[in-house]
């Protein structure tokens, strides 16, 4: 949404809420928990509060084309989102990509165009940005915390935007009477961009830093996980070991079950699945934890040797729990050297398209990448 502030009240609350969401995504997000991703995010919200005071402050002057200039900046932010995703779960960023975008709409906005002319050209940047919402629609369904609830606020924002670039887009088509074709967008969106924000900073910073002392550990230990594994691999391809594997392993149901036995009971229940796999998979195995009821395991075994464990972990998983908790099943996705290659972030992207196969054939199975 962008701060097209025609009235005082609106144009203070965003300086509040503005200010306040980039104080906490710095302070509790990047500051804590410096990454690529945080990184992203944060120049994002520092971006919006700079469009907003730029904004604010350029209307109350009366300077129009710096006005402009400050709407061009908050467009800027859902690009840094969408790029910060994709660094979440190990693919490229591409942050660069605000610098030439946002420079194109700044010079855009700043040409001394028409009133007319002036609404096309911000609603046709308004729609290439929401281009960049639906990607980030699509990244919070490939990562792995995508089925966590606090992610739905940041998608119901991002689904709005769309939706506004649509309305927006088809009323070009209907050319209003009015002197100001943008009237009812300034109230609309300067009231949208509050809830934007507040929708993003609960999203991003429950991903960022966790919500407990425990997930915070485990998203360090990810990273520690996947330094190791990474360097194992160097060292295999150097070697020509053609025998490692990648595991991504994870419960099935996992929506299913946070309802059934709550917060609590899943978190005992993903602590016991993760106790499992570390007793069931080889000694020499590196062992990461990538969500709740989610872990990874890189193995040097044969792939013979490589089904035993995981026949034997699903057989376990099978039996029912001796303390009476709720029995749980589990998939598993089965990459290779072999056909994923070296490089772990392609053999983890491989494994996680095998476990979802598997959980959609009905889970308690694995499937397994083949040449």
């Amino acid at each position: 949404m962008t701060a097209l502030t025609s009235d005082g009240g609106i144009g203070s609350a965003q300086l509040v809420v503005v200010s306040l969401c980039t104080v906490l995504m710095v302070g509790l997000g990047f500051i804590p928990r410096p990454s690529r991703a945080t990184l992203a995010w944060a120049l994002a919200f520092v971006l919006a509060i700079s469009s907003v005071y730029l904004t604010v402050g350029a209307e109350a002057a009366g300077a129009e084309t710096l006005r402009r200039i400050g709407l061009a900046l908050l467009l800027g932010a859902p690009i840094l989102i969408w790029s910060g995703l994709r660094s979440w779960r190990g693919a490229r960023p591409y942050i660069w990509a605000v610098a030439p975008v946002g420079a194109v709409f700044a010079i855009t906005f700043s040409l001394p165009l028409g009133v007319a002319e002036y609404a096309l050209a911000f609603r046709l940047s308004f729609a290439v940005v929401a281009v960049f919402c639906g990607l980030t629609i699509v990244e919070l369904r490939r990562i792995p915390e995508r089925r966590e609830r606090m992610l739905l606020p940041l998608t119901v924002a991002s689904i709005g935007f769309v939706v506004f670039a649509l309305i927006g887009l088809m009323s070009a088509f209907f050319p209003a009477s009015a002197t100001d074709p943008l009237a009812v967008a300034r109230l609309v969106n300067g009231l949208g961009l509050l809830g934007y924000m507040i929708c993003i900073v609960v999203s991003l910073l429950w991903l960022a830093q966790g919500t407990s002392a425990g997930q915070i550990r485990e998203v360090a230990g990810w990273a520690r996980f996947r330094a190791t594994a990474s360097e194992r691999l160097v060292r295999a391809r150097d070697r020509d070991e053609r025998t490692w594997a990648l595991l991504m392993l994870r419960v099935d149901d996992i929506a299913d079950i946070r309802d059934a036995a709550g917060e609590i009971g899943f978190a005992r229940i993903a602590a016991r699945f993760e106790s499992l796999v570390r007793q069931m998979v080889p000694a020499d195995a590196d062992i990461g934890r990538r969500s709740a009821g989610t872990v990874v395991a890189l193995v040097p075994r044969t792939v013979p040797v490589t089904r035993e464990y995981v026949r034997k972990l699903l057989a376990e998983l099978s039996l029912p729990p001796a303390d009476g908790s709720l029995q749980v099943s589990a998939s598993v996705g089965w990459s290779s050297v072999e056909t994923a290659g070296y490089d772990f972030s392609e053999l983890e992207r491989a494994a996680r398209i095998g476990v979802d196969i598997a959980a959609a054939a009905g889970g308690d199975r694995w499937h397994r990448d083949r040449i």
